[in-house]
């Protein structure tokens, strides 16, 4: 991957480096994403107290190293359910 430069590589032995894409998503939209890429239906059930709703990942850190998000979520999730497929082919 791109972010794996030398000021990456000397950071903090146990520091998180988020990736992703730094847009808002609803994680019910990103399901209905996924349902509908797949061809699978969705059962909404009640939230718990304290659910995350929404997923924004703070990527300030690998941007620190010159990285840049270049995918964007529907070509991610495209991709990630491709390998998915071939992963459970090949199983």
């Amino acid at each position: 991957m791109s972010w794996y430069t030398p000021q990456a590589m000397e950071a903090e032995s146990g520091t998180v480096m988020n990736s992703g894409n730094p847009e808002k998503y609803e994680i019910r939209e990103v399901a209905r994403i996924i349902a509908e890429m797949t061809n699978v239906g969705i059962e909404y059930v009640p939230r718990d107290e304290g659910d995350i709703t929404e997923r924004i990942p703070d990527i300030d850190f690998a941007l620190s190293f010159g990285w840049q998000p270049k995918i964007n979520l529907s070509e991610g999730l495209e991709r990630t359910i491709e390998w998915a497929k071939d992963v459970w082919r090949s199983a």
